[in-house]
């Protein structure tokens, strides 16, 4: 046990890294599209890599839900049986392949239903995860430990960034896949990708402080 839990904490620790070091690629690649995708073959070479990258961060981040549950019930902060674990982990694998189908890329009725699906999904999972952060927070319940729930807290809020992420990317993708669009355009409003850079910009302070108070909770 005493193993597994220490084998399990190196998985959500890759995890983790991959999910930080996925969307400070992404970052760069939206900036350098930005700053030098006015050449179709550019733009072409950079949106190729961009459509398969941007779905790591959201893989990731619904892989860790049932790993950092089951990290919780390890430390005996929360109660999982284990149907639980399994139910948990389909729900995680379902999820996950709702997310695939509807990439922000895809323009097919199939993916913009699923787009639909998953917005409902995020939605009742930031309530529930957020709502059960912040009650944890004022009362001590149903989580107890208050590093914990800061994090649920912080999770919940990088899930409504990287949902806005998705929609910003996917009014984005028409013009980076139009040669003749540029991305920037003087004084006029904010691009869809440089918007896409902000929210990038505040998932990765979030994805810190999220990492932050995790290493402090082991430290004492």
């Amino acid at each position: 046990m005493y193993a597994d839990h220490h084998f399990q904490i190196f998985l959500h620790i890759v995890l983790f890294a991959l999910w930080l070091g996925s969307s400070v690629t992404i970052l760069v690649m939206v900036c350098w599209l930005n700053m030098h995708g006015d050449e179709s073959s550019e733009r072409k070479m950079g949106l190729s890599s961009l459509k398969y990258l941007v779905r790591v961060p959201k893989t990731v981040f619904i892989l860790m839900l049932p790993m950092g549950l089951q990290l919780a019930s390890n430390l005996g902060l929360i109660t999982l049986a284990n149907e639980s674990t399994i139910g948990v982990w389909i729900f995680a694998i379902v999820w996950l392949g709702i997310d695939w189908i509807g990439a922000p890329n895809r323009q097919t009725s199939t993916a913009q239903a699923m787009r639909v699906v998953e917005r409902v999904i995020q939605a009742a999972f930031v309530v529930v995860l957020g709502g059960a952060g912040v009650l944890s927070l004022l009362s001590g319940a149903p989580v107890e430990a208050s590093w914990l729930a800061t994090k649920m807290v912080i999770y919940a809020g990088i899930l409504v960034v990287m949902a806005l992420f998705d929609f910003t990317l996917e009014k984005a993708y028409p013009q980076l896949e139009d040669s003749r669009e540029p991305l920037t355009g003087g004084k006029q409003m904010l691009s869809p990708v440089v918007i896409a850079a902000g929210l990038l910009v505040i998932t990765i302070v979030l994805l810190l402080v999220a990492a932050w108070t995790g290493f402090n909770s082991w430290r004492v």
